[in-house]
């Protein structure tokens, strides 16, 4: 793929399960990337307060954060991370955007850099995934699946995946996420060189 000299930023936003980071994966595959995990800057809150680190910690944080200064709260410590970023490469990944709010703040702060990409999966299709992955934050029970979901659709996380830029429908495998990735790159950087 040809190198093109603009900043791109990427903001992606998704449920838990939806494929994001299989995305991401694709994507550095074919561009050398930076990417930030807007959960990070919520660990270090937790780290901050000497809390352990889980599932249940970090959106009890989130929501706290948010609650005390704002939806966009998150995103705002992260804009500043992402200029940085931008001084040494051309291409920065935002994993996971969780609402409108704080998408309509890096759309402010980074200005026509920023697009945002929602990949999206339905919920029976995004427990299985989440019930065989075994990360420490994935939840393997069906009520703490809904849990989790209704805690990231009240921060808004609904109206950032309907206002994307860009969506990815995930429902089949890994290589036809693969191969939309691919598809939806090449469409991106071709609309940004005109």
């Amino acid at each position: 793929m040809p190198k093109t000299n603009q900043k791109t930023v990427i903001g992606i936003c998704g449920l838990g399960g939806a494929g994001k980071d299989t995305a991401i994966k694709e994507i550095s595959k074919i561009r050398k990337i930076s990417e930030i995990q807007l959960r990070t800057i919520v660990e270090d809150q937790l780290k901050l307060e000497g809390k352990e680190i889980n599932n249940e910690n970090l959106r009890i944080c989130a929501t706290k954060l948010r609650e005390k200064y704002g939806q966009d709260v998150i995103a705002k410590r992260a804009v500043k991370k992402v200029k940085k970023m931008l001084l040494d490469t051309d291409f920065v990944i935002i994993n996971s955007i969780k609402s409108l709010d704080e998408a309509d703040t890096f759309r402010k702060g980074l200005k026509s850099k920023f697009i945002l990409l929602s990949v999206y999966a339905s919920p029976k299709t995004r427990f299985e995934r989440l019930s065989k992955r075994g990360l420490a934050w994935d939840m393997t029970d069906y009520k703490s699946f809904e849990w989790r979901d209704r805690v990231e659709l009240s921060w808004g996380l609904g109206g950032a995946i309907a206002m994307a830029d860009f969506i990815i429908l995930n429902e089949g495998t890994i290589a036809e996420l693969n191969r939309d990735v691919i598809s939806l790159i090449k469409r991106m950087e071709k609309q940004k060189r005109r």
